[in-house]
């Protein structure tokens, strides 16, 4: 149970919580789509910030490789959804498969 109280598994959990909220907004209608991609913008960055504590402090895990792989694979999910594209299905199913292959 102290996997889950490490800071990059903290640093995930928020990232996740900044994604449905992001996600939340964009649903919105007077919600500027800058703040929607800025609140993405720094869920990417809280995504380098995890890695880089996981690895300073040694807090690696293999809970910690999955958590990280499936919130990187929700974040892009949100992410390609809202970019709305016609093949965005394609590149989230793909993604999914990949990442299901590598766990």
């Amino acid at each position: 149970m102290r996997v889950l109280l490490f800071p990059s598994t903290l640093v995930g959990v928020l990232r996740l919580l900044l994604v449905g909220y992001a996600f939340h907004l964009s649903q919105l209608a007077d919600t500027s789509p800058v703040t929607v991609v800025g609140l993405l913008a720094i869920s990417r960055l809280m995504d380098l910030a995890d890695g880089a504590l996981a690895r300073r402090y040694g807090d690696v895990s293999q809970f910690g490789t999955v958590f990280d792989l499936l919130s990187d694979l929700v974040s892009h999910s949100v992410l390609w959804w809202l970019a709305g594209f016609t093949w965005s299905w394609w590149v989230i199913g793909l993604e999914w498969t990949a990442g299901i292959a590598i766990l």
